[in-house]
């Protein structure tokens, strides 16, 4: 979610791309995943988590939610929903 309230959505490869792009900056950043929630129902998942995020000493939270699914090579991400905390 954006400041204004808007959601924000990016495909995968635009996702993957962002996420590399950040942690191969050379900067300072460190996630930590804490009150990690994980619920199983037949061949679905689901993991909640509260993360801190440091990027060269300044540190955000936020909420983070996953959906899985099983398939024959195991569980994949089905989706990925993030947001930082005011």
């Amino acid at each position: 979610t954006r400041e204004d309230g808007t959601v924000g959505e990016r495909t995968l490869d635009e996702f993957y791309e962002a996420q590399r792009r950040y942690f191969e900056s050379g900067r300072a950043i460190k996630e930590v995943l804490e009150n990690v929630q994980i619920e199983r129902k037949g061949k679905r998942a689901s993991v909640w988590a509260d993360f801190v995020l440091t990027d060269e000493g300044e540190t955000r939270r936020g909420k983070l939610a996953l959906l899985l699914i099983e398939g024959p090579e195991g569980f994949k991400i089905h989706s990925l929903m993030f947001s930082y905390y005011g």
